[in-house]
């Protein structure tokens, strides 16, 4: 079932970046896993034990996107 699952998604990811979908091609754009080495020096990991890399990543991506986009937090 999962399989059929992640066909459905790229497939969705395909359409959208073909679409010209914003989001889709800041994936494209920025070398996110650059960002780890510093990211991960500032993190918590006393607070946050299980936070991994990838948690960091797509926290800096939630905040750029609330940058480019002027959200509030509420509405993030």
């Amino acid at each position: 079932m999962s399989s059929l699952i992640d066909f459905a998604l790229n497939e969705e990811y395909k359409r959208l970046e073909f679409a010209g979908d914003k989001l889709a091609e800041m994936g494209y754009r920025i070398d996110w896993k650059s960002f780890s080495s510093m990211l991960g020096s500032m993190s918590d990991n006393e607070t946050y034990p299980e936070d991994t890399p990838d948690d960091v990543i797509v926290m800096l991506k939630i905040l750029v996107l609330q940058q480019w986009c002027d959200i509030s937090d509420d509405e993030l």
